[in-house]
């Protein structure tokens, strides 16, 4: 995955439209901390760096996802 760039205003819904194997899930996963590996660079939800986050902090960030 290359220079992807989503803004979503709470509250909104948003599909990934593409082809089987086009990384959709990696970039799920990448969001919500479940797999990192993925992601390369800089990785920010609601102004919160998601590749400094583990243990505590990644479950309460998850929280906020919801």
């Amino acid at each position: 995955m290359n220079d992807i760039n989503l803004n979503i205003r709470p509250g909104e819904i948003h599909a990934l439209l593409c082809a089987s194997g086009a990384d959709k899930s990696t970039l799920l996963h990448c969001i919500n901390g479940l797999e990192l590996t993925g992601c390369n660079g800089k990785l920010e939800c609601n102004n919160i760096n998601v590749m400094n986050l583990s243990g505590l902090s990644l479950r309460r960030y998850r929280k906020i996802l919801v």
